[in-house]
């Protein structure tokens, strides 16, 4: 039988277990947030690149920028530290970064002039004023970028709340002739309202309604989300696409654009550049 004693020293004992954790958990983010801020210094932040197919056209029409940290000759996929990335000021500084080298390595490319790229904002980028003007002074001094230029809108916290704020700065980026998206279209923040009270171009929706992996995929979601886009004047883009089946059954409902490993896996620029030489006929 346990006393009173003994229960409150395992009680102490669990609190100081507790703290430890605790601290390392924090330091371990302290740590991290310091190589990441080097790194983000360092240019260690190098863009990747997977293309989105048109099978309407049978042709590549674009590409989302995805980013990858170069760490000790490693490549360090996103998972590791996009979300921790985000939550500093650094997120901005690596995007930008993002957007000129990929700017850059399409026109040593050899895809078509129409050719568009996508890159990942959150909300809280969109609403930092200095950040989209310098985005926008990038558009100006570059004019021939534009209406290649996608924002695509992801969001792990519910920072859509902000409708008429990030509204406002949307109509701007579309004065900019910016395209907008929303990404993974029925999951998370991203919910229907929020597509239609927003002036998206494009929304791209989530692997999780199209393969049969995956529950939903059985419901009437799919057809659901692509009527909604196609009455709204929305190009889709169907996410994921892994197999001949999976497009056979986005083309079913009227979904021409897909990305994914079927057609494209995420490259590096110099990989990027030898596809668009070696299939020329895919991309032009």
């Amino acid at each position: 039988m346990v006393n009173n004693g003994s229960k409150l020293q395992l009680i102490i004992n669990i609190f100081k277990n507790c703290r430890i954790k605790f601290n390392l958990f924090f330091e371990s983010k302290k740590v991290l947030h310091r190589k990441l801020k080097k790194a983000a210094n360092n240019h260690e932040f190098v863009p990747y690149f997977q293309s989105v197919y048109s099978t309407k056209q049978q042709k590549f029409i674009a590409a989302e920028v995805l980013c990858r940290w170069i760490y000790d000759g490693k490549i360090i996929p996103p998972s590791e530290f996009i979300t921790d990335l985000e939550k500093t000021p650094d997120i901005n500084i690596v995007t930008f970064k993002l957007i000129k080298d990929a700017f850059a390595t399409i026109r040593k490319s050899s895809v078509n002039k129409d050719f568009m790229l996508s890159f990942n904002f959150t909300v809280t980028m969109l609403l930092d004023e200095k950040f989209m003007n310098k985005i926008i002074h990038f558009i100006r001094k570059n004019p021939t970028i534009k209406n290649k230029f996608i924002i695509e809108l992801t969001e792990s916290e519910n920072n859509f709340i902000y409708l008429n704020e990030i509204n406002k700065v949307m109509q701007q980026l579309k004065q900019e002739s910016i395209l907008l998206s929303i990404d993974d279209v029925g999951t998370g923040y991203s919910n229907l309202l929020t597509i239609q009270e927003l002036p998206f171009d494009i929304m791209k929706i989530d692997r999780c309604f199209i393969s049969d992996r995956f529950a939903v995929s059985k419901s009437n979601m799919l057809e659901t989300l692509a009527t909604l886009g196609n009455a709204l004047n929305l190009t889709i883009v169907a996410e994921g696409i892994e197999t001949e089946s999976e497009v056979k059954k986005v083309n079913s409902f009227n979904i021409d654009l897909c990305q994914g490993f079927y057609y494209s896996t995420p490259c590096d620029a110099k990989t990027f550049i030898a596809r668009s030489e070696s299939e020329p006929h895919l991309y032009q």
